[in-house]
């Protein structure tokens, strides 16, 4: 519950730590990806074709009124804490976000059993990991499509109803700046913005205003083209 303080660990050297990149499709706005959930390239691309592009003359997806622009590139390392290590797993469940606050599933108890882990999912056939929304599971595409979740602080409120008695009783997973993953409690993942690319670039739009004027389209569900 979000009331609950979350029991400090020191570290979980046994943990092995990970180094790999993940995606976030962006508007033009920056901010960091914590309380975020981002992606491989397979789960990033199909969110494109999903939830972004087949809305016509206005690129933003179905829960989302700000045009989409671009995917931003990160360097992210990770270090479950021991509470999850112990289990044999080293990242969490993926935990949803809406607007900077963790929405499920299941009230979002899982940072209060094993900290502010990283959450990962894939939609790959027979994966283990389908939880929650195993209903991708065939539907997706893109070979090894996954998502990732990044725990913030103060993750049971909204951007804007964070305060930082919230942020001390529910740390962010995010390491500080220069600090390697411990599987401490407030230090689970470093990340690095490393590069980006424009959606017009990716799908060799020169104007997308232009296309939308002259009555072209990004993606048709009908056609599938």
């Amino acid at each position: 519950r979000a009331s609950v303080i979350m029991k400090a660990e020191e570290g979980c050297p046994e943990a092995p730590m990970k180094d790999f990149y993940m995606y976030r499709t962006q508007t033009d706005e920056d901010y960091a990806p914590v309380n975020q959930d981002m992606a491989n390239i397979g789960g990033v691309l199909w969110y494109l074709h999903n939830e972004i592009i087949w809305h016509h003359y206005l690129r933003v997806g179905s829960f989302s009124s700000i045009p989409k622009t671009r995917i931003e590139r990160y360097r992210v390392k990770t270090r479950a804490t021991c509470a999850l290590h112990r289990l044999g797993m080293n990242f969490g469940v993926v935990n949803a976000y809406d607007l900077g606050k963790c929405t499920g599933p299941f009230g979002c108890e899982n940072l209060h059993h094993f900290g502010p882990v990283v959450g990962c999912e894939s939609w790959n056939k027979g994966a283990d990991n389908h939880f929650p929304h195993k209903q991708w599971m065939g539907v997706v595409k893109y070979p090894n499509a996954m998502w990732y979740s990044l725990p913030g602080a103060c993750s049971s409120q909204k951007f804007w109803g964070k305060t930082h008695k919230c942020e001390r009783k529910e740390p962010s997973g995010a390491c500080k700046e220069g600090d390697e993953p411990t599987g401490a409690f407030d230090c689970t993942y470093t990340y690095k913005k490393v590069g980006e690319i424009s959606i017009d670039e990716l799908e060799g739009i020169p104007n997308f205003g232009a296309l939308m004027k002259s009555g072209g389209y990004e993606y048709s569900r009908a056609s599938d083209k």
